[in-house]
Parts: C-alpha cells; structure tokens; sequence
C-alpha cells in the first residue's frame, strides 16, 4: 500500500484502491443496455432479414422466451457492477477504524460537475486525510507531555547546580523498595566539604559553585556502576549510596573519590567523609536507611573534629591525609578577606593553632571575641551595599587601634568577626577588654553624608577553660551570640554566667556615663573633711555627682 504525501487529496492519484470506470448513472444504462436493447435489437434485426418469420426459425425467437430468465443472472451482474466498489469503501472504513490511514482511492482530478459518487469518494479520502493529521496531532501532544513530565521529575529529584540526585529522591527511592530489597549489604558515603565557607567568603560563591561541580564529578567517576547512587544533600554536604559493599569496599570508593578530588582545584579545600553500612540479610528494612544516613553522617562529622581530610568509619578514623604545617611570613590571598584586607577564617585557625602552642608552656590564657553585627542588614539596604562595605572598612579600623601588636582581628564571613587576645592572666580580665572592643565598635561613622552606627552581639570564650578546637569553640560561639540576641542588643555572653553579668553591667554603665555628660547631668561638689577632736577643717575632696533620672544620684 503506497504512503500516503502530506499534499491536498483533490488533486492526488494514488493506487490503493482502484474504481471501476464511469459514474454510477452510465454502469445501470449499460446493464439495461445488455439486458434488455440488445435482445430486442438483435430480434428485430433478424425479422429484417427474414431469418425471423412466424412459423419458420422459431428457434431464434429462443432468447426472446428466455429474457424473464435472464433478470436473476443480470441482478448479479448489477450486484458485482454496483457492490464491487461499495466493498472496497467498506474495506477503506475498516481500516480507518482500525488507526491505518495509509489508504486512498484512485481518482481522477476533481472537476466542477463531478459525479457525486465520485465526491464521496473523494471526500472519504479527506476524511482519512484529517483524522490522520488529529491524530498525529494529539500523539505530538502526548509525546510532549510525557517529556514534560520526565524533565519536571529530573528537576524534582535533583539537585539543580550538580545534577546529582538530591534528598528527595533518595526518600522516594526507600519509599519504592519498602518491602523488596535487592541488595544484600547497602553502604553510605557521606561527604563534607571541610572550610568551604572560606572559599565563599574569600573568592565568591562563583568559586564555590566550582568547587562543588568538581567534587560531584568526583563522585561520578569513583562510583563503581550504575547501581551506586550519588547524591547532593545540601549545601556542601554529599552521600553515595554503594551497594553490596562492605566497609571495605565502601572505604575504597570514598578514598578513590578523595584522590581524585585532590586534583583538581580545591582552592585548600579537604573532604572529611564517614561510611556506616547495614546487611539487609539480617531482617533490615528500608527504614532504617534513615539511620544509616545519621551514622554516616557522625562518623563524618567525627572526622571533620579530628582535623578534616579523613575517612572514618564505626568511629576509628582508619584513612587519613595528615597535612605538613608550613611557615608562612605573609598572608597569602586566599587567607585575606577581600574586602577588608584583614585575614579571615583560615588564617584565625592557624593563628590559634599558634597561640595554642605558646600558652602551653605557661599559665597564660586565650581569649577569643567573636562579634556579631547588630543592625548590618538594615545599613546595606538603606544606604547599600558599598556603604555598608566601608563601614565594615571603618570597623576594622577603629578596632585595629585599640589592640595590642600580639592581639589580631579576622572576619569569618558576613557582618562576623573573631578578635584573638593572647595573654590574660585570669578569665575575670576579659569582661574589661570586651567592653573596649564594644566601644569601639559603637563609634559612628560618617560615610557619603550619613551617619551610620550599628550595635553589636558579642561571645567571649576563654582558652583552653571552655575547649582547644577552633571549630567547636566556633559552634559554641554561634550559640553564645544567638542567646546573647535574645536579651536585646548590645550584649555579651560567656560559658560563665556571672562572667557574662559582669560584662553586660559595664556594658550598661559605659552606655549610661556617655549620654551623661552633655545634657549636663554630671556635677563637681567640694566636700570637707573634717577632724572631729579638733573641729576643724583639715582639708577637701571632690566628688562627681551623677543627677540619673531614673537612679537620682550615683
């Protein structure tokens, strides 16, 4: 059966079916013709001729006695004549039912008194024509939606930076296996960027993306087969589920994933990775995937305590990188903020690390300030950005002055800052040098014709009474400050809670004695002192007066 062209059917020849010739009309005149003119013209012909006379050659009268005969055999020749192309219409309906639109008729080019039988035709074939194009249509449709479909669950099930799978899907994944596992020993990997908020503060979160596109093609190329499934948590944060492996295979791939990861640029970056796993034979099921990820995730986090750049599993750290310290005389770019050209995180750690080592051989103490802007957001989206900038510029400035040439001030990112005070002797002597600093940072700044203050959340912690590890005196900070908040403004916390009322009470005095002195609330009084066995004035002192409108006199 010929292909049927995408052209208009009215002046299209094709060869499926083909019609007997001539119009309806002209196939019954020729059969009357056969059936009935020609016998009588034959018939008369021979009365002409005298072949035919009464009494004589009666035996060619013979057809004209058996014309009634005739009728039953001219019926079916009429039948054949007239159905013949009703059959090839019924067997062109089938087919269209059936969804085969490949077929036609054979038709000649449309004329302007065409028979009607012959429009049918031609307007059958149309039919065809436009259920086939409706239905072409609609499977266009329903291609389209099922590739919709598929990109929408991509975008659904992963992650939109890495193309990894994302968390979602691995809950949809447990949700699809509950009840049939395919897998005698499942594996956990789980991954975490170590100072991958260095790179984000320092170099800008373009570079960051950078990193983290490297570390998922990492996982990619170290996972074994399809069968291994990568995935992005969040944030820097990675997992692969392996499967049918042990610790041991599982701790192959995570260092197969460590080694290539080293590289490429890192930008200092380390990975810190933990591995749990669980044997499905011993009537394990897929809700307790949801544990292995929290095992996974603590013995990473384990790693991450231990100095990062390892690999751990049932909490021994059985991989590790240890890196060599190396002097440095001078920051580097990546250990400088940008902005402020103060050094940054990375360079707090090692800093600390150092003064660490120097307190050990004495009863001196660290302390460590970590400040938290109170109001910054407000500056930037009032005056914008570039105002806020120098103002973190101003800030720095004015706290460098009040520091000492051991003491040193960093930004760990945003409106954050950690000051390192080296050598106080006991921890009743930070409250005195937190409230300085918090003077400091009070003073107002003019910048484009603005006045700009901003008051600060501050958490002190000392060294080594409240812990030796930078990281986790960093999370204690962050929790310090977040309480701190909670009071208000202006606030210091320390692990001590009498330490911290101390602090906050200077604080409060200082905030007070300031406004004092210009409304005039401060008087100088000369007050005698008198001998009381002799009577007499034996001399004076001055006392300054504070008129408090709530407290009176001070």
């Amino acid at each position: 059966m010929a292909v049927m062209p995408d052209t208009d059917p009215d002046n299209v020849k094709l060869n499926d079916y083909k019609m007997m010739p001539g119009s309806l009309t002209a196939r019954v005149a020729v059969l009357l013709l056969i059936i009935f003119f020609i016998p009588i013209v034959l018939t008369g012909v021979a009365i002409e001729a005298g072949m035919l006379l009464p009494g004589r050659n009666v035996y060619l009268a013979i057809p004209i006695f058996l014309l009634p005969l005739l009728v039953p055999f001219s019926r079916l020749i009429a039948h054949y004549i007239i159905n013949k192309d009703l059959i090839l219409i019924q067997k062109f309906c089938e087919q269209v039912r059936l969804g085969n639109y490949q077929h036609s008729f054979d038709l000649p080019n449309q004329k302007e008194d065409e028979d009607d039988f012959i429009h049918l035709l031609r307007n059958l074939t149309w039919m065809a024509r436009s259920i086939e194009a409706q239905n072409n249509m609609q499977k266009a449709r329903y291609f389209g939606l099922q590739s919709n479909l598929a990109y929408m669950q991509y975008q659904a099930f992963s992650d939109g930076l890495t193309g990894l799978y994302n968390r979602r899907y691995l809950e949809n994944y447990i949700k699809s296996c509950r009840g049939n596992i395919p897998h005698r020993l499942i594996s956990m990997i789980y991954i975490d960027c170590d100072k991958f908020k260095r790179v984000n503060d320092t170099l800008g979160h373009e570079a960051g993306d950078k990193v983290l596109l490297w570390l998922a093609n990492c996982i990619r190329e170290a996972s074994r087969s399809e069968k291994d499934i990568p995935l992005r948590l969040g944030g820097d944060e990675f997992a692969m589920l392996v499967m049918d492996a042990d610790n041991d295979e599982a701790g192959k791939v995570a260092e197969r994933i460590n080694k290539i990861y080293h590289q490429g640029e890192t930008h200092g970056t380390t990975l810190s990775i933990g591995i749990a796993n669980i044997d499905c034979n011993n009537g394990t099921n897929w809700d307790d995937i949801n544990q292995l990820s929290r095992e996974a995730d603590e013995q990473a986090y384990k790693s991450k305590r231990a100095g990062g750049n390892r690999i751990t599993m049932k909490g021994e750290i059985v991989r590790g990188n240890h890196k060599k310290k190396r002097a440095r005389n001078s920051l580097d770019y990546s250990d400088a903020d940008r902005l402020t050209s103060i050094p940054n995180r990375y360079a707090a750690r090692e800093k600390f690390n150092q003064s660490i080592e120097k307190i050990a051989n004495n009863s001196n103490r660290l302390c460590l300030l970590f400040v938290d802007l109170d109001g910054f957001a407000a500056v930037n989206q009032s005056y914008g950005s570039h105002v806020g900038d120098q103002y973190l510029q101003h800030l720095v400035k004015s706290v460098g002055s009040t520091l000492r040439t051991e003491d040193s001030i960093y930004r760990i990112g945003g409106d954050k800052f950690v000051i390192i005070i080296e050598a106080i002797k006991e921890r009743k002597d930070a409250p005195p040098l937190a409230v300085k600093i918090s003077e400091a940072l009070h003073q107002p700044a003019s910048i484009e014709g603005s006045r700009i203050v901003t008051a600060s959340s501050m958490s002190i912690l000392v060294v080594p009474d409240d812990g030796d590890d930078f990281d986790e005196l960093s999370g204690y900070a962050a929790d310090l400050i977040a309480k701190a908040k909670e009071g208000g403004i202006n606030n210091f916390c320390f692990f001590d809670p009498d330490m911290t009322r101390m602090a906050n009470e200077m604080i409060t005095m200082i905030t007070r004695y300031r406004p004092a002195i210009l409304p005039e609330q401060m008087e100088v009084n000369l007050q005698p002192k008198m001998d009381a066995r002799a009577e007499k004035i034996v001399g004076a002192e001055v006392v300054l007066r504070w008129n408090h409108m709530i407290k009176k006199k001070a």
